[in-house]
């Protein structure tokens, strides 16, 4: 059950008490806004608890970042407090483990799994410069490198080919590493505002895992009223 599906039962309830309070009177006029009442508290407690767990342990603890291309996983990433993007240079344990998160997860404090339609950009590079559509069905190849070597053997001719491909194995030294780096760039927007993470969270286009409490309230209610429950980094 949602939350928003809760929030209403809740209400439901504090007008069903009140009606009861006038009405019956009594004993069980009393216990019943009474009880109420702690279930109130007791659902404010447990989102304040945990707005406070995300807020010392989000930006603090390693999470998990995972590019899901058409239900395949296509890169990924972890991040912890220094902020620094390490690629998954062996994407095979999560590729069998996925899309069950609670396997995947490991010791990540949060796993985010980011779809296509939350990163899809053209890629401008001295490198590597491709369409979003590029990019797609590379990561989606089985040889996902051999979109920089094509690239760059264009601007520098095909004599230059076994330098290019020797240049792109030492930056990338296997697919899943290019993948992942690549998804890495692809992720720098959503990075810097979390606005994108709860905009996709609310249109089924971001997963976090665990989904706690702060993270159903937020896909409830209007993205104006949620900046107060987003972590926040550190200045």
């Amino acid at each position: 059950m949602s939350f928003i599906i809760w929030l209403i039962v809740i209400i439901a309830l504090i007008v069903v008490a009140g009606l009861v309070w006038r009405f019956v009177g009594g004993v069980l006029g009393l216990v019943l806004p009474l009880l109420v009442t702690v279930l109130l508290l007791v659902g404010v407690v447990w989102l304040f608890m945990d707005v406070n767990d995300l807020r010392q342990h989000f930006y603090q603890d390693e999470k998990l970042f995972l590019l899901d291309i058409d239900g395949t996983l296509s890169g990924a990433f972890r991040m912890d407090d220094d902020g620094i993007p390490r690629p998954v240079m062996d994407l095979d344990q999560l590729r069998n483990d996925y899309p069950d998160l609670a396997a995947v997860q490991g010791d990540a404090y949060k796993v985010l799994v980011l779809t296509w339609p939350v990163v899809a950009k053209d890629i401008e590079l001295a490198n590597l410069k491709a369409t979003k559509q590029e990019i797609k069905t590379a990561l989606l190849s089985e040889r996902p490198k051999q979109l920089v070597i094509d690239k760059a053997v264009k601007l520098y001719g095909e004599h230059a080919l076994g330098q290019i491909k020797l240049q792109i194995d030492n930056e990338y030294p296997s697919h899943d590493a290019f993948r992942s780096t690549v998804f890495v760039l692809l992720t720098s927007d959503a990075l810097m505002n979390p606005n994108i993470i709860t905009r996709g969270m609310k249109q089924g286009t971001v997963i976090i895992y665990p989904e706690t409490v702060t993270f159903k309230l937020m896909k409830a209610l209007p993205e104006g009223m949620t900046n107060w429950l987003l972590p926040q980094p550190a200045s």
